[in-house]
């Protein structure tokens, strides 16, 4: 969310894709990014929150994804792990504030 702004929601976009897709990864509303089952190529994409009340304010992430790490025993590995952008776009250009929230 945006702090001090009359609307604190924001638009997330990966690679300037709205939300994401199958091949970038997508990212939720609450700013959750879940990597794709493929690793892209290039292996970096790049997160956008943009302010639905401001839209000249706006941050961006690097996601780097990592090769999925080999299955050892009967576990399975692969991409599709979720990660929290909210805090990291937040510290990075103090344009977002995180409000707390409890993960499922």
């Amino acid at each position: 969310s945006v702090s001090n702004a009359p609307d604190p929601r924001v638009d997330w976009f990966v690679n300037d894709v709205p939300g994401g897709n199958a091949t970038v990864g997508t990212i939720s509303t609450a700013g959750f990014y879940t990597a794709p089952a493929a690793r892209p190529s290039p292996a970096n994409v790049t997160v956008k929150a943009v302010s639905v009340a401001d839209s000249s304010r706006s941050a961006t992430a690097t996601v780097t994804i990592a090769p999925p790490a080999p299955a050892t025993g009967g576990g399975g590995g692969g991409g599709g792990g979720r990660v929290d952008l909210t805090l990291l776009l937040a510290l990075g250009l103090g344009v977002l504030a995180r409000r707390p929230r409890h993960r499922p």
